[in-house]
């Protein structure tokens, strides 16, 4: 998306709410309710967010209908970031950054060893997500 000539900004993809791919013109007072709600019922608001950030989130909320200056957009988009990252489910966050490495580890090893069907496991979802769950039960990495 492109703002006053060569500039090049982008805001998250609000993927909490289903506003995908939306700009940030079309960031509204009642989207950023609906972003509030969701993430204050799941303690996402309160766990990443600071009080800063949460004070500016609720103050746009207060005095701005639509976002229109570029400035606004900027600090509210890195606000929406923090709250989708946290809002992610634990499960799909291992997934990404645990699963998928551990599986292609896995993989390899197995290859090695002479399993010729073990190249599948690396780009396969339920192994991944398998590999994930077992990591966060471990009890180093459980957390209550």
């Amino acid at each position: 998306m492109r703002f006053c000539g060569k500039t090049d900004y982008t805001l998250a993809k609000i993927q909490i709410m289903g506003f995908r791919g939306q700009t940030w013109r079309q960031l509204t007072r009642n989207q950023m309710i609906k972003l509030r709600a969701r993430t204050v019922r799941s303690g996402a608001w309160f766990r990443a967010l600071n009080r800063a950030e949460r004070a500016y989130m609720e103050l746009a909320i207060k005095v701005v209908e639509k976002v229109r200056s570029r400035l606004v957009a900027k600090v509210l988009a890195s606000i929406i970031q923090k709250l989708s990252y946290a809002f992610q489910n634990r499960v799909e966050h291992a997934m990404k950054k645990i699963g998928r490495v551990s599986a292609k580890k896995l993989s390899r090893i197995a290859q090695n060893w002479g399993n010729i069907s073990s190249i599948k496991w690396a780009t396969d979802p339920k192994f991944t997500r398998f590999l994930s769950i077992m990591h966060l039960n471990r009890a180093d990495t459980f957390r209550v």
